[in-house]
């Protein structure tokens, strides 16, 4: 069957039909589990071609394609930390081109814990600045989760005048325990610190004597 929509798809490209008979190649080939064919092809369906009423459903169904096949491979493979990668740039690609979607803000949800697997913290960023600016908003938990982690990357990261803004926003949440609380009030003062003593080191005293009083 994959040998026939290849077929068509070779001599007919710009049919009307193209989509759907990507679509039914990328789906035969997951059925044979031969699930790198069937990503690239999902995804071809959905990114590749003019608008078309299946190319967010294939942007999906790419998902979980990826999904399928890090759940059959090792975690001490070599090519591990490559799949997770693969996905969350796939993940990546359906959020910014379906940021309505119903499964978006679980699927940046899953690709901010993609990057902190593989350390990215530069990733983190923007995947918890994407599910921060969701429209309409992303279910609450996720956005704390969110919030949460963004205010410890940038904190990770020295970047200290990120960081005060979003533990200030943390520290609003009334789900937060009191351990986390405490800790979340301490980093806070520390911005404000590290901020001062930037301005310290670059003779700017009055400055940073205002950012000490605030600690």
């Amino acid at each position: 069957a994959a040998r026939w929509y290849r077929e068509f798809l070779a001599t007919w490209p710009n049919d009307q039909t193209a989509p759907t008979m990507n679509m039914l190649l990328a789906e035969v080939l997951f059925a044979a589990k031969d699930f790198d064919g069937a990503i690239e092809e999902f995804e071809r369906t959905a990114y590749d071609y003019p608008a078309h009423p299946g190319a967010e459903k294939a942007g999906y169904f790419a998902l979980l394609a990826h999904e399928e096949h890090i759940k059959l491979m090792p975690k001490n493979d070599p090519t591990y930390r490559g799949l997770i990668a693969k996905r969350a740039s796939s993940s990546l690609r359906f959020a910014k081109a379906y940021p309505t979607n119903q499964h978006t803000p679980e699927i940046l949800d899953g690709v901010i814990e993609d990057e902190l697997t593989l350390g990215d913290m530069d990733g983190v960023i923007v995947a918890t600045q994407l599910v921060i600016a969701l429209v309409p908003p992303a279910p609450q938990p996720l956005r704390e989760k969110a919030w949460t982690t963004y205010a410890n990357a940038v904190f990770d990261k020295a970047q200290y005048r990120e960081a005060e803004t979003a533990y200030t926003k943390v520290l609003e949440f009334r789900s937060l325990p009191a351990k986390d609380r405490a800790t979340y009030e301490e980093r806070l003062a520390t911005c404000v610190y590290k901020q001062g003593e930037a301005l310290q080191k670059e003779g700017k005293l009055s400055e940073a004597a205002g950012e000490f009083l605030r600690v």
